[in-house]
């Protein structure tokens, strides 16, 4: 019995293809509208569907017309003509139940895994069956893919899957469901075994699809053959020669067509365009890009080929930016410039999503707001965000970052409004998160305990975030109780005065979108049962990671945004394909986790190169638009990147039969002029260095000896801090620094003096080892502060203990951490200089050696030659002429001394500083008063370098790469 004939066309890549599909359909069956509506069209997406109806608007210029039917192709199900096919089978398991139960199989098989890392492998497994199931392969030859002679560990990943081929077919029976991917073949088969039996009396046209998965390739050989059935291909070469059809491969774009021919048992030759007027017809466009992709083997005829590449590459630009973010300017330049021609399109077509967001963010300069089409990670909403991080907080037990990333979120109200919560952030920020991190939030809570503002916020976050954040103090916690509790709290803090929580964090298309994805894990959790709260965090992250957001409205009506998926079949004025890097387009094949190349090939699944030649066939579609601009970023987030291999070839043909052509497709000169004049500042004038001068009855009496240096070096730093009155803010959650390890160095010595003042014990190491203990005893439960700091004071001890046994033979007593302040007129303006010694040694004639601990960096000769360093001898006169507290005088100077504190006795030293430059600091201090009694004198920023300070918290105040230049 003869094969009935073959009804397969096909619309040539240079013709639009939805737009000449309509006419086509319009002319043949247009005439009555009647027959019209009973036309079935089956196109490969959704997308396709709906451009298919607007195609046809199109054509009749607005007027409403009856449609025939139009659905995706993997939707035969939803058509209720087709629904006798259906009946029997089971329903399609729920994709979050099959991502707990696999998860659950993961966990008990293989109980090394924890919650999250099993619920990152049930994704993995999920899809691997689905790919299984979409090349129509069954599981029960598993076992013998990993013979003896391959590697160990490709017999633990069959061991391992056994879930999928042992267990979970059980699970599936049990629940009485399906796949999807194996629920759609079983529709697909079933539908094409009903129009075999029994062919529709009414018109079957699947158009566009290349019939990639082998249920779909059957549907596509059934409707092929139905008297009234018609196959329309997309971008089918029928001009290419015999011999290089047979040498293609499967990253060629003809590749995926070819196998569908051969499954349908259909000759290339047979198959003609969908218009015989075009039966002829090839654009120099195509010729071009045919040549460009056609096999290795063949490219040597290049130069015998006569190429149109004038006509061919018309229109044809490249755009080579240095970096990505150049190229997402550049694209956007080009996106703009379409706006510019009243009802002209244009599309970027990238599977760099990184890109896509990078060119919808640009857009927003020039106040275009279009979206991409691929979604919006729901986890990086308002909503999505909140969520995390109030996850994050009670997971971390309110550590000072996660807290206040908590209450500073836009929807964080916590019982009041959102900018009241915010303000109270800000006085918790400023006076009890700074500096190292609290023991906990009960701590906290008591150190707010007396603020009006502070205090309850606190409260009221315990009491509604108790209970999730007790759940992380438990073993064990059922899935569904963490997530209650999660969303409860979540609810709470995006409440307001005056309106619920939920009411404020399900709202809009995000909201919505994360409240049906929370409804669906909430349903399904008990699945999972009880597990560990310490991973749900992952869990919740692995879960949240896939789900996307897309808006419904605001999309820009000529201005698209597309993956190459979507953008198939579409039609544009202008294409931009973007991201064309190897590894990004075409993306580079994905190591298998479950299988070696063998293997697969063994199982029958494709290899993975089959996607790079769909990318081709993608990439040939959309470069038969009128404009086409392709581009790419030499480097990617600071790595060098690799020219995609149609890029290449491209290069390489252009080049090497005519550069001057190639020449006239650069474009990155045009539209980086563009992206330039957007960057480009307007006029300013330069500025001057800052050099304020506030009167001089705001100008400081008191100032401590410290002060003084910073006056000299750069007088700014004293106008910022004692005029304006700013003090820089320790950082969140800080680590404990030098400065720090220098104070509890000063703790511990003063605590070591204070208690033997005069003659020092036997044991004076073991007692000043004590004493830093006490010091240290909050910071020794940090391993960096125990195993670096410690060690460090320990050597610290061993030498200054030397350095007491050997001066207190000849001094009286010596006194830590005394307080000193001197009155004194300048200008008939009295002045107060202040400051706290470290060491004052008392000799028995009544003269002291003032010495001050530096376990940095201590001045310099040179620094205290210069005037400089005056820390020392200002001190000098205030114990000469002021008063000394618990001290009260002495009769002279005898000596000034640094003390270097270094971690081995070999650096620690003695620097002594000479008596004499206590009364050429006196002169200079008076000196530097009187200046600045001067109303006209200015506390200008310091421009020279030598006079830079090691410690400056206002430099960046003084805006010092602006003038420093000048």
């Amino acid at each position: 019995m003869m094969n009935p004939p073959l009804h397969c066309t096909t619309i040539p890549a240079e013709n639009p293809f939805i737009a000449t599909l309509a006419a086509w359909v319009l002319a043949h069956y247009g005439r009555d509208p009647a027959v019209l509506t009973r036309v079935l069209v089956l196109l490969p997406s959704r997308r396709a569907c709906r451009s298919l109806r607007e195609a046809f608007l199109d054509i009749t210029g607005g007027k409403p017309i009856l449609l025939p039917r139009i659905q995706p192709i993997g939707d035969m199900e939803e058509d209720p003509a087709h629904y006798h096919t259906t009946l029997g089978l089971p329903p399609v398991i729920a994709p979050m139940r099959r991502r707990m139960l696999l998860t659950r199989l993961v966990m008990r098989f293989h109980a090394q895994y924890h919650v999250g890392q099993a619920a990152e492998l049930a994704e993995q497994l999920a899809s691997f069956i689905d790919d299984v199931a979409r090349e129509g392969l069954s599981f029960a030859h598993l076992s013998a893919l990993a013979p003896e002679e391959l590697a160990v560990h490709w017999q633990q990943t069959i061991d391992f899957l056994a879930i999928v081929s042992q267990y979970w077919p059980r699970i599936l029976e049990e629940e009485g469901a399906l796949d999807p991917a194996e629920h759609r073949n079983r529709v697909i088969k079933a539908t094409a075994d009903a129009w075999q039996k029994q062919p529709p009396e009414y018109p079957i046209i699947a158009a566009g699809s290349t019939g990639s998965i082998p249920a779909t390739a059957e549907l596509l050989a059934t409707i092929a053959r139905l008297p009234q059935g018609m196959v329309i291909l997309p971008g089918l070469d029928t001009e290419m020669p015999e011999a290089e059809w047979k040498l293609i491969d499967e990253t060629h774009p003809q590749f995926g067509l070819r196998q569908l021919l051969e499954r349908m048992e259909c000759k290339r030759c047979d198959v003609k365009s969908l218009h015989e007027s075009q039966a002829t017809h090839f654009e120099p466009r195509t010729i071009c890009l045919r040549a460009i992709l056609q096999p290795p083997e063949t490219t040597a005829g290049w130069p015998q080929a006569k190429l149109p590449l004038k006509q061919g590459l018309q229109n044809v630009r490249l755009i080579e930016a240095d970096t990505q973010l150049d190229e997402a300017r550049m694209i956007a330049v080009a996106l703009r410039e379409t706006l510019e021609t009243p009802e002209k399109t244009a599309a970027l077509v990238t599977p760099d999503r990184n890109l896509a967001r990078m060119v919808a963010s640009q857009m927003q300069r020039f106040g275009v707001s279009i979206d991409d089409s691929a979604g919006r990670p729901l986890k990086d909403t308002p909503p999505g965000y909140l969520m995390r991080l109030a996850l994050d907080a009670a997971a971390s037990k309110f550590s000072p970052v996660s807290l206040l990333a908590l209450l500073r979120h836009p929807l964080a109200g916590a019982g009041m409004e959102p900018a009241e919560c915010r303000r109270i952030s800000r006085l918790l920020d400023a006076g009890y998160l700074r500096g190292a991190r609290r023991s906990g939030f009960d701590t906290l809570r008591a150190a707010t305990a007396g603020h009006k503002g502070i205090a309850p916020l606190l409260s009221a976050m315990d009491t509604h975030m108790r209970s999730l954040a007790e759940c992380f103090e438990q073993k064990s916690a059922p899935l569904k109780k963490l997530l209650e509790a999660h969303m409860a709290s979540g609810e709470w803090l995006a409440s307001t005065a005056d309106k619920p929580g939920a009411a404020q964090l399900w709202a809009g298309n995000a909201g919505n979108a994360l409240a049906a994805f929370l409804a669906d894990v909430l349903q399904h959790a008990d699945v999972l049962g009880n597990i560990d709260p310490v991973s749900y965090p992952a869990v919740f992250e692995t879960l949240l990671a896939g789900q996307v957001w897309r808006p419904r409205y605001g999309l820009h009506p000529r201005l698209h945004i597309l993956s190459p998926i979507e953008a198939r079949l579409l039609q544009f004025d202008r294409v931009i394909l973007g991201g064309l890097n190897e590894g990004s387009w075409p993306s580079a094949p994905q190591a298998d986790p479950w299988m070696s190349r063998p293997m697969r090939a063994a199982f029958g699944l494709p290899a993975p190169e089959r996607h790079i030649g769909q990318s081709a066939h993608d990439m040939v579609m959309l470069c038969a638009a009128p404009e086409v601009l392709l581009s790419r970023a030499r480097k990617v987030e600071g790595a060098p990147t690799v020219p995609s291999r149609w890029l290449v070839r491209l290069e390489t043909l252009a080049k090497g039969l005519d550069a001057e052509v190639f020449h006239r497709m650069q474009a990155r000169e045009y539209y980086g002029r563009g992206m330039r004049l957007l960057d480009t500042p307007m006029g300013y004038a330069l500025l001057k260095p800052p050099e304020p001068m506030p009167p001089v009855e705001a100008r400081p009496r008191k100032l401590r000896v410290t002060a003084i240096d910073a006056w000299l070096r750069d007088p700014y730093v004293i106008y910022a801090q004692y005029i304006l009155g700013l003090k820089s803010l320790e950082p969140l959650d800080e680590e404990p620094d030098a400065a720090d390890f220098g104070n509890l160095v000063h703790k511990a010595l003063e605590r070591f003096i204070g208690a033997w003042p005069e003659a020092l014990p036997e044991n004076a190491k073991e007692i000043l080892l004590e004493c830093g203990r006490i010091s240290f005893q909050e910071f020794l439960d940090r391993p960096g502060i125990a195993c670096l700091w410690w060690p460090r004071f320990e050597a610290i001890a061993g030498w200054l203990v030397a350095q007491e046994k050997e001066r207190r033979r000849g001094i009286k007593q010596v006194i830590g951490e005394v307080k000193g302040e001197w009155n004194f007129p300048v200008g008939g303006k009295p002045f107060t200089l202040t400051t706290r010694i470290d060491r004052l040694e008392i000799g028995r004639d009544g003269k002291a050696i003032i010495v001050d601990y530096k376990t940095g960096a201590v001045p310099t000769q040179a620094e205290i030659e210069r005037g400089l360093a005056n820390q020392l001898p200002l001190e000098a006169l205030i114990a000469q002429y002021g008063t000394l507290i618990p001290h009260g005088g002495i009769s002279g100077i005898a000596g000034l001394e640094y003390w270097k504190l270094a971690g081995n006795a070999e650096d620690s030293e003695i620097r002594a500083v000479g008596i004499e430059h206590i009364e050429a600091a006196k002169l200079r201090l008076e000196a530097l008063i009187r200046t600045y009694d001067d109303a006209q004198k200015s506390y200008a920023a310091q421009s020279n370098p030598l006079l830079t300070l090691r410690y400056n918290d206002y430099e960046h105040l003084t805006r010092r790469q602006e003038w420093e230049a000048v």
